[in-house]
């Protein structure tokens, strides 16, 4: 009975602790509670030796478990999608100024694409839903810096490939200098990124 509370209460504390190497920790334990068997004369040594080792391989076992993936709630209209909240506004269409009120309307603002993995993950959320907009504002522009791309929270835009297209031209985007300064996605060249006149009608997409 006493070693079986031993156990649990070895177990839980371990447990709380969030110790990382599975592997190591149990050998630890198994040194470190044996060090304190050999000061122990009033138990069964071979039987605490034993619940040691019970003990050890079940903290590897529950360990090395994949731990439970925490969904993202998100407010209504935006939905969860890699972590994030993103709501795509395939019905409402503005420039790129009107798009970035409608979502600060919604608790937002337009999208940031800084991630190729998050991109990737979009694009595919885009073309799984029946969306029918040719082009998506995001939150990207160099208006008030030119030529210094910025996202509405004031980080830099990375150019270049993955995120920016070029519509077969060899001339990969931004082009275009002081006359196209807001960043959307079209899909005539698979969302990559393209600048165009901010004042263009186009549906967005918001984040928040």
């Amino acid at each position: 009975m006493w070693a079986r509370g031993f156990k649990l209460l070895v177990f839980l504390v371990l447990y709380l602790q969030g110790q990382p190497k599975h592997c190591i920790l149990g050998e630890k334990i198994a040194v470190q509670t044996n060090d304190q068997i050999e000061n122990t004369p009033d138990v069964t040594v071979d039987l605490l030796r034993q619940e040691v080792q019970e003990l050890s391989y079940l903290i590897t076992v529950f360990l090395a478990q994949p731990r439970p993936q925490t969904t993202k709630v998100c407010r209504t209209p935006y939905v969860a999608m890699s972590g994030r909240c993103i709501v795509v506004l395939d019905k409402i269409t503005g420039s790129w100024a009107n798009m970035r009120k409608q979502c600060n309307n919604l608790g937002g603002d337009l999208l940031k694409v800084d991630d190729a993995n998050f991109m990737a993950d979009l694009i595919q959320y885009i073309n799984a839903h029946p969306f029918n907009a040719g082009r998506y504002w995001i939150g990207a522009s160099d208006l008030g810096h030119e030529g210094n791309w910025r996202w509405p929270d004031g980080s830099l835009v990375r150019l270049g490939t993955p995120f920016w297209g070029d519509y077969g031209e060899h001339l990969q985007q931004p082009d275009d200098g002081i006359h196209e300064n807001c960043v959307n996605m079209p899909r005539d060249d698979r969302f990559f990124f393209h600048n165009g006149p901010c004042n263009e009608v186009n549906s967005g997409i918001c984040e928040y």
